[in-house]
């Protein structure tokens, strides 16, 4: 005779599965579905500047400068930004930054030209066209080649390697510049100061003007806010600029304008107040 088996332990088994299914899945329908990371917007609102910013901007999507936008970290807008002010490499002799200068003043020639400061080009040649350039991407040889710089970032500067120009030295380049220039209490500010550094090699001209205006700049950071000293900072670095380069304004002007508006226009966002 075959053997009885007792199913009710089995079958009370299955019962007991199946709702801990069901609660499992009535749980999980419940519980929320965690929220996507949005990406970083700066807080838009309207700022003191904007009509000195849009009296020297140049226009349009296509414009220089206009694809650069502020990222959550600042040191990488502003990698960006002297990416795009500069452009890629170049060797062209129409940039002043291959001119002669003496006592701060450009040299000429008897017709008028600007005499050539070759020591500002990589001594090597560029192996994509074999010629010497003293940009690339937008890291001048001079820069390249400063022992104080390739102490700090690390590396023997060679025309090879200033030809390649590696990522993490591009950056390391403008650190330095962005440890040059603690010069008050605020980060954009010293932002402001470090663009002065990376295009004329020093901070003083602008900060002398804003102090013989205004006074201390963290006298006035807190007098002020951070938003007002960033721009009347870039004020004067323009203004400065325009002093020291005026022979040059007509050809070069509205691009160096386009640049500070840019500048104001992107790094803005950071200030706190």
């Amino acid at each position: 005779m075959a053997k009885k088996v007792d199913t009710s332990n089995k079958a009370g088994k299955i019962k007991r599965a199946a709702a801990i299914v069901a609660i499992t899945a009535a749980t999980a329908c419940n519980e929320p579905e965690p929220e996507l990371v949005k990406p970083w917007q700066p807080e838009q609102k309207q700022y003191a500047g904007d009509a000195w910013e849009k009296a020297y901007i140049i226009p349009g999507p296509g414009a220089h400068l206009a694809a650069v936008h502020p990222k959550q970290d600042m040191f990488e807008t502003l990698a960006d930004y002297l990416l795009y002010q500069g452009g890629g490499t170049s060797g062209d002799l129409n940039d002043s930054i291959c001119w002669t200068k003496k006592n701060g003043s450009f040299v000429y020639d008897g017709n008028g030209k600007p005499v050539i400061d070759w020591s500002a080009f990589a001594p090597g040649m560029d192996p994509k066209d074999g010629r010497r350039k003293h940009t690339s991407n937008d890291i001048t040889w001079k820069l390249f080649n400063s022992p104080a710089i390739a102490k700090y970032v690390g590396y023997t500067p060679t025309s090879d390697l200033f030809y390649e120009m590696p990522e993490n030295i591009r950056v390391g380049i403008i650190r330095w510049h962005v440890e040059q220039a603690h010069i008050c209490d605020s980060d954009v500010v010293n932002f402001v100061a470090a663009y002065c550094v990376w295009g004329t090699g020093s901070y003083l001209h602008a900060r002398t003007r804003f102090i013989q205006l205004y006074g201390d700049m963290n006298t006035m950071l807190k007098l002020k806010g951070e938003y007002w000293v960033f721009w009347k900072f870039l004020e004067c670095r323009r203004d400065t600029f325009y002093e020291r380069n005026r022979s040059q304004w007509g050809r070069f002007g509205r691009g160096w304008n386009n640049g500070f508006a840019q500048f104001h226009r992107v790094f803005k966002v950071y200030c706190k107040n």
